[in-house]
């Protein structure tokens, strides 16, 4: 079975639903980042749609992508590895002018007892390199300082039950799925504004 929040990811910025106000910080980040060159923090709750946005903004920048999540790889080796060279190269992969957007998701994790220099490496990373960088976190201040200092900030907010009904909505009639709209916004008000949490219990 098809997951249904893969299958209704947002391809393009327009379709991220109830940031509007961060989607289009996150668009002016990108359009103008020749200009500052720094990388981007993009944080809030789990499931309100921070890694579909910098897959969608991706898309809309023509850019190539690499990602990766930081809660599978935090040694210093992986990330120098990884991360250290799609940061540096652009002329690997597709992309507009050979730009590449690097997303390291659940970048909140390279902090904590667990970090095998994961985060050191990451912050001299960030200091010479030459390709557009989006940081994903749940929690902002989980971050190290130095990291928050470096980056600028976007913050997502949980969305409110009217964001979410439509985009259930809309699933249901691309689905063929008969609904009653009290039902869809018993499930928006259940999901707690975690979108991609009301989408599965949908599909469910």
């Amino acid at each position: 079975m098809v997951d249904w929040t893969e299958r209704y990811r947002p391809t393009t910025l327009e379709e991220i639903r109830g940031n509007n106000k961060a989607r289009d910080q996150l668009r002016e980040w990108a359009e103008t980042w020749s200009e500052h060159r720094e990388p981007v923090v993009v944080y809030g709750e789990p499931g309100v749609g921070k890694t579909s946005a910098a897959h969608a903004l991706a898309g809309d920048m023509d850019w190539g992508v690499v990602e990766l999540n930081a809660s599978d790889a935090r040694t210093r080796s992986v990330i120098e590895d990884v991360v250290g060279e799609a940061a540096t190269s652009g002329t690997l992969g597709a992309g507009g002018a050979g730009r590449r957007l690097l997303i390291l998701d659940e970048a909140d994790n390279f902090h904590g007892n667990a970090d095998r220099g994961g985060s050191r490496a990451v912050t001299e990373i960030l200091k010479d390199a030459d390709q557009p960088v989006v940081l994903i976190a749940n929690e902002y201040y989980e971050l190290s300082r130095t990291l928050r200092d470096r980056c600028q900030e976007i913050e997502f907010r949980s969305l409110s039950t009217r964001s979410i009904v439509p985009v259930l909505r809309d699933i249901c009639r691309k689905e063929g799925i008969e609904f009653e709209e009290a039902a869809l916004k018993a499930l928006a008000e259940r999901a707690d504004g975690d979108l991609r949490s009301a989408i599965n219990d949908l599909q469910v």
